[in-house]
């Protein structure tokens, strides 16, 4: 592991507050929104840039338990995901969770930036997180999250879908260790009201095993014009003995 200088380690720390404090002040903004808007439709995945002036919010919570610990308490992780539309293929972006019990949380500011010309079958994107992680108990430390997607749009004989593959790497340099992640999604949108989402989730972490994990979700909008809810599943395939239950709420304006 390589130490770093006093310098590098005050601007990270800098750079934390910074995105921690914009971080706050867009989902405070995007809550507010959300209470007033009226939704327009589901999140489109993966690379493709938000249009400029259009915001997206989800708020989501899972129960999981670890079947190979027996015993052991399920735990539940609440999240807050949110994407705003810059334009010129821009799209600034909050990804914040938090645990129950130890009171974990992970708490990234993104923007992503698109890397083709919006023609043909293939969509690509880079885009660059910096946030801050911590606990009870724990010190905050700030964190780096890089990362690149690839989609594509699919048609079926059952409607419109989508495939898109996502990887990133999560650096803390306080701790001088990274972790991998790596999500590939395929998504199908049979109506305007509902989407099946099938997720296959992977990573490997400091000090733990590679997992991979199988993710299923049903999508249907509340009403007329209401939010979308997320019914979803997850299960540990490798690495893990984990069953899980995911709750979320989506909405567009």
């Amino acid at each position: 592991m390589r130490n770093h200088s006093p310098a590098l380690s005050l601007a990270l720390a800098l750079s934390l507050a910074l995105a921690l404090s914009l971080a706050l002040a867009l989902s405070l903004a995007l809550a507010l929104s959300l209470a007033l808007a009226l939704a327009a439709g589901p999140a489109q995945p993966g690379p493709w840039p938000r249009e400029a002036g259009t915001e997206f919010l989800s708020l989501s919570h899972s129960l999981t338990e670890d079947r190979g610990q027996p015993g052991r308490p399920v735990s539940g992780y609440s999240t807050l995901y949110a994407e705003y539309g810059l334009g010129a293929g821009l799209t600034l972006g909050l990804d914040a969770g938090r645990g129950d019990g130890r009171g974990d949380w992970t708490a990234v500011l993104f923007l992503r930036r698109a890397l083709d010309a919006g023609h043909g079958r293939h969509r690509f994107a880079a885009e660059l997180g910096l946030g801050g992680m911590g606990g009870a108990g724990k010190e905050p430390q700030p964190l780096l999250r890089p990362g690149l997607s690839w989609g594509r749009g699919l048609e079926t004989v059952w409607g419109p879908g989508w495939a898109n593959l996502d990887g990133f790497i999560v650096w803390v340099p306080g701790a001088g260790e990274a972790a991998l992640k790596a999500d590939l999604t395929l998504g199908l949108k049979p109506g305007a009201d509902r989407l099946f989402i099938l997720q296959l989730q992977s990573g490997h972490y400091p000090g733990a095993a590679p997992y991979l994990r199988l993710s299923p979700a049903y999508v249907r909008r509340l009403g007329r014009d209401g939010p979308f809810l997320e019914i979803g599943l997850k299960a540990g395939l490798a690495g893990e003995e984990t069953l899980g239950l995911k709750l979320g709420l989506w909405r567009s304006f």
